[in-house]
């Protein structure tokens, strides 16, 4: 006997009692509906399972624990919560199918737990692939607080930059920076470096591979901040800066921009 075109003959009575073994767990998320509410929602997370091919998920029934996990965490849900949902009808499935088949047929028992456990695989991916485009995205956004472009006249903008600058985000600053040169149609560009703790060797050619792409969509560049200390790492480390304006303070960097523009 085929243990999933039993469960399938079961649906009705296995859907009442899934509900009730749910609810049972006092669980905020679902005690509150009702099962006419819930019910179309369970159904289709039933036929994920019991439609599957030989014991496996079907591509489509993949596709739909994968899907529902991620739109249920983007709702604010907890992994228990979605996980709770799909222990509690492998527990109802194993109750009702316990004297009908699995006391004689203990390989069909292991049959449901193998898909369960594919399920549960499923589940988690969802989850994880979710949380990692959550996390990359508030990464992002924390970039761009980070490495703000600002226009502040026509044909001039500020970068100012703080913190420290690694490579990723040193990529991520000349990305965002052609971006705005090319959007905002500017000229000069004022780098400030006042808040960026440490420039050794690696920051310094960062700046210069970012200087040098913006010379090559047109624009020019001025870099101002350049405290003493910064000046004798650059002279110590026999950088070439010759084909860089510099200021020492973002007013003078304006004054710089505007003389620039007028030649």
């Amino acid at each position: 006997m085929e243990i999933f075109q039993v469960v399938r003959d079961y649906e009705e009575q296995i859907l009442k009692d899934w509900y009730a073994c749910l609810i049972s767990y006092n669980t905020e998320r679902y005690s509150n509906l009702s099962f006419e509410e819930f019910e179309p929602r369970m159904r289709n997370i039933f036929n994920s399972l019991a439609n599957c091919e030989q014991g496996k998920l079907t591509t489509e029934g993949k596709n739909f624990i994968y899907s529902l996990a991620q739109e249920r965490m983007s709702q604010d849900y907890n992994f228990w919560e979605l996980l709770t949902v799909f222990r509690t009808l492998r527990q109802t499935i194993s109750k009702i199918m316990e004297p009908i088949i699995f006391a004689n047929d203990f390989s069909q028992y292991e049959k449901v737990t193998r898909l369960f456990e594919e399920a549960y695989q499923r589940l988690s991916e969802g989850y994880l692939d979710y949380q990692i485009s959550v996390i990359e995205a508030l990464h992002k956004n924390l970039l761009e607080l980070s490495t703000p472009v600002i226009p502040v006249e026509d044909n001039i903008l500020v970068m100012p930059l703080i913190g420290t600058i690694d490579t990723f985000r040193a990529d991520q600053i000349m990305e965002s920076i052609l971006q705005e040169v090319t959007s905002h149609q500017a000229e000069v560009v004022i780098i400030d470096i006042t808040g960026v703790p440490v420039v050794d060797t690696a920051v310094a050619n960062h700046l210069l591979r970012t200087v040098r792409a913006i010379k090559l969509i047109g624009g020019k560049c001025v870099l101002v901040g350049v405290r003493p200390e910064i000046a004798q790492t650059i002279v110590r480390l026999n950088l070439s800066f010759t084909d860089l304006d510099t200021a020492s303070t973002l007013n003078k960097g304006l004054d710089l921009a505007h003389k620039m523009l007028n030649k």
